[in-house]
């Protein structure tokens, strides 16, 4: 008897701790790029000759290893991920239900460009 006691009491926590709530939540990227190009002056010093500014929004979230420093290929929509939609639940969907995530990103050098990128990640859960 103590044993199918004890094995209920498990069962039970189990499916509590399973049933979390869930939810689907999207994000909407905002993605800025301003690009630095420098030039040498005469004591040797860089400095900022000019500046290229982009910015592109979107449904998703941004994959940052997608981000080049290179001013010859610049394609924000690859850069914002295809997944439109992902599944968060307990401490995950806390986390990121009605948030707003901000993140920055420097690439590139003085010789081709310094690439500042940021953007922001609004998520919204339904």
């Amino acid at each position: 008897m103590k044993n199918l006691i004890a094995i209920t009491l498990i069962l039970s926590a189990l499916t509590l701790t399973s049933c979390q709530d869930c939810r689907d939540c999207q994000s909407t990227s905002t993605l800025n790029l301003n690009i630095e190009y420098f030039v040498l002056d005469n004591n040797g010093v860089y400095q900022i000759n000019t500046t290229d500014s982009y910015t592109y929004s979107g449904i998703g979230a941004v994959a940052s290893d997608l981000l080049l420093a290179d001013s010859s290929s610049i394609e924000f929509a690859n850069a914002i991920s295809p997944v439109l939609t992902q599944e968060f639940c307990g401490q995950d969907l806390k986390d990121y239900n009605n948030t707003t995530f901000s993140y920055e990103q420097i690439s590139g050098d003085t010789i081709g460009g310094l690439f500042k990128y940021s953007w922001t990640e609004e998520w919204d859960c339904q």
